[in-house]
């Protein structure tokens, strides 16, 4: 009985899966498998993802460029209706913004093996979250600036190029500062164009997972879920906020397969691989999005800036995903590196309403793909603690992840650190 339960200790550590499916963007950094935990074993994981400060993304054909590239724009009609009025070609200028992201997202997940075959459990994310902005004004090309004569926000004149020289059409015209422009966009409702941080808890995943199909070489398991949305949903009036939930409720579905290659003895007996040995898994994902309401500025992506504003229908794109990712025993009993690729695709976002408003601008550039590699090197202390060497059974990881292609979506790369305990 005591080896029994010592093995199916050992077994629900051996494979260090994600019980439930990994969230969009992170927490998918060991690589999946189809492992359940033995009925009335529980374990308590925690990852940790630091970001290398980022400010690079991927356009919609798959060119780098800065991440603010949307904020650096002419200061036209398209982004001040007002200036409509002055004739075409009317601008107050050229914005100027740096745009840097420091990111750090925390998972907390528990679990808990309902039968031999069936796994349930839970996501918890905490994200914590910076954007570095600096904003400038060059107004070099302005045609249009603030008179002495007129109070804010009726002060616009038109004025000479280049810069709003004195002596333009309205004597005493002067460029306008990137404080007016800052005021300007209050008026319109927005916030201002600055540094912004903000940290909480993401959108929760309930479910579990069944395994349906094991044999000696191979098993299989099917993972379903709920995504709760109890994260942080852009704000409508902030340009420069970064939503980390999506604001509507998801189905989960994941299908995952093992695929063993291992000699006889103690590693494939509880699951983990022994030096120079190892098993392949395959994992499928598919997250549905449920159709929301919400208020939203319908304006271009690449004009961020309008007064269209309303309630908005709406169905985000459904994600896909597929991964491959390897476990290989090195050196010695307990050491593992596991390489694992991830390519994941975002179906373009549909958006209605009742208004005659642009509705299809807001699905612009909102399809994505994305690349991954992961590197991992995990150390657990299952031969230990089977052996009776170490008083109880964990794993701790170090990983290194690189989003290394794609396209709508943020360049970036993180160090990640995983901990897991089974009692």
């Amino acid at each position: 009985m005591r080896y029994r339960s010592l093995f199916n200790t050992a077994l629900s550590v051996s494979l260090f899966c994600l019980t439930l499916g990994v969230i969009p963007e992170a927490f998918a950094r060991v690589g999946d498998d189809a492992v359940v935990l033995p009925k009335g074993y529980s374990r308590l994981f925690f990852d940790a993802e630091f970001y290398i400060p980022f400010e690079k993304r991927y356009d919609s054909n798959g060119n780098v460029e800065a991440l603010g590239a949307d904020f650096n724009t002419n200061l036209n009609s398209s982004v001040f209706p007002a200036l409509a009025g002055f004739g075409p070609g009317a601008t107050l200028g050229q914005s100027v913004v740096s745009y840097k992201r420091y990111l750090q997202q925390y998972l907390l997940q528990p679990a808990y093996g309902l039968t031999d075959r069936l796994t349930i459990g839970a996501n918890i994310p905490y994200v914590s979250i910076k954007n570095d902005i600096g904003a400038s004004l060059d107004t070099s090309g302005a045609t249009v600036g603030k008179s002495p004569f007129s109070p804010f926000p009726s002060m616009l004149a038109p004025c000479s190029a280049p810069g709003c020289a004195t002596g333009g059409p309205i004597p005493g015209t002067t460029p306008l500062t990137t404080n007016d422009v800052q005021n300007l966009l209050a008026s319109q409702g927005f916030k201002p164009i600055k540094t912004w941080e903000n940290s909480g808890f993401g959108d929760v995943e309930v479910g579990g997972r069944y395994q349906y199909y094991r044999s000696e070489f191979f098993r299989s398991a099917f993972t379903g879920g709920v995504r709760f949305p109890t994260g942080y949903a852009d704000d409508p009036n902030n340009l420069v906020d970064t939503a980390w939930g999506g604001g509507t409720y998801a189905l989960l579905f994941r299908f995952n397969q093992d695929f063993m290659y291992q000699k006889e003895g103690l590693g494939k007996r509880l699951g983990f691989p022994d030096p120079w040995t190892g098993f392949i898994n395959t994992t499928f994902s598919y997250d549905w999005n449920l159709p929301n309401s919400q208020t939203m500025h319908v304006c271009s992506p690449r004009a961020p800036v309008c007064a269209n504003q309303g309630k908005v229908d709406r169905k985000l794109g459904d994600m896909l995903q597929a991964e491959i990712s390897g476990k290989l025993g090195v050196f010695f009993p307990g050491l593992i590196f596991s390489p694992v690729y991830i390519y994941g695709y975002k179906f373009k976002d549909a958006y209605s309403g009742d208004q005659n408003l642009p509705y299809g601008n807001l699905a612009i550039d909102t399809s994505q793909t994305q690349n991954i590699y992961i590197l991992t090197l995990t150390y657990t202390s299952i031969p230990a603690f089977v052996q009776k060497q170490f008083p109880f059974p964990f794993f701790a990881s170090v990983s290194y992840r690189d989003r290394f292609a794609g396209t709508n979506a943020v360049k970036s790369q993180f160090v990640g650190f995983t901990l897991a305990a089974f009692f």
